[in-house]
C-alpha cells in the first residue's frame, strides 16, 4: 500500500500537514480513516455536527498510528456555544474521539444568538484545560472573524470554506487577519472538486486544505 508524502506548515508550535483528511458526510467512518492514516495522512478533521468524532476515533485506534503522530481537528457546533453547553460539547467530542486532547478545536459557526465573548471564553478556557493544543473559529464572514479575533487574543487559526468564495473574499479575510497583527493563520477548507485552486496554487492562501 502506497503511502502519500503531505508537505508539513509550522505554525505556533505544531507540525501540521498542509493536506488533510475531512470527514464530512462519511457517517460510520472508521475503516475509511483508518485507510486514510494507514496511507500517509496525519490531519484528520471532525466535528460533532458531521457525526464522524466516533468513527475518527475507532478509525485512529485500529490504524496503529501513534496519536501524536496525528493533527486532529475538531468543532463545537453553533447550538452549543453557551458555556456549559460549550464544556460539555467538548467532553463528549474527546470521549468519542478517544483521546485526552486535540490538536486544533474550532468554533463551527458563530451563533448570532450567543455572545462572542462568551463563546471565545469557553473555547479560550478548553485550552487552559489541556483539553486542546490550539484554538480557532470557522468564520463565514471577514466580521466574524475580526470579532472573535478582538475577544481572544490568544485565537491562532481561522478556518474559511472557500469552495463558494471568491478570490475577493479570500484576500479581505487575509487583509483583515494581517491588520489584527497577531499572527493569526488561514486555514482553507475546501473540497478538492472545487474552484479555489488558483488562490492555493497562487500562495494567495495558506495552511491545510481538506474536505469540511
Amino acid at each position: 500500500m502506497s503511502k502519500v508524502a503531505i508537505p508539513m506548515l509550522s505554525a505556533y508550535g505544531a507540525q501540521i500537514p498542509v493536506i488533510g483528511f475531512g470527514t464530512s458526510q462519511l457517517g460510520d467512518c472508521g475503516e475509511i480513516v483508518a485507510t486514510a492514516l494507514k496511507l500517509g495522512y496525519r490531519h484528520i478533521d471532525t466535528a460533532w455536527k458531521y457525526g464522524t468524532e466516533k468513527g475518527v476515533g475507532e478509525g485512529m485506534k485500529a490504524s496503529g498510528v501513534p496519536r501524536q503522530d496525528i493533527f486532529l481537528v475538531t468543532k463545537v457546533s453553533h447550538e452549543y456555544l453557551r458555556a456549559a453547553d460549550f464544556a460539555n460539547s467538548v467532553e463528549e467530542s474527546l470521549e468519542r474521539l478517544q483521546t485526552d486532547v486535540v490538536d486544533l478545536l474550532l468554533i463551527h459557526w458563530p451563533n448570532p444568538r450567543v455572545p462572542v465573548a462568551e463563546s471565545v471564553r469557553a473555547l479560550g478556557r478548553a485550552k487552559q484545560l489541556g483539553l486542546t493544543r490550539h484554538i480557532g473559529v470557522s468564520v463565514i464572514s471577514t466580521a466574524d472573524a475580526r470579532e472573535h479575533a478582538l475577544n481572544l487574543g490568544a485565537l491562532t487559526f481561522v478556518a474559511k470554506p472557500i469552495q463558494n468564495a471568491d478570490t475577493v473574499q479570500v484576500l479581505q479575510l487575509l487583509a483583515c487577519l494581517h491588520a489584527l497583527g497577531n499572527g493569526l493563520h488561514l486555514v482553507a477548507r475546501r473540497h478538492f472538486n472545487h474552484r479555489g485552486d488558483d488562490l492555493l496554487a497562487a500562495g494567495i492562501v495558506g495552511g491545510a486544505r481538506y474536505e469540511a
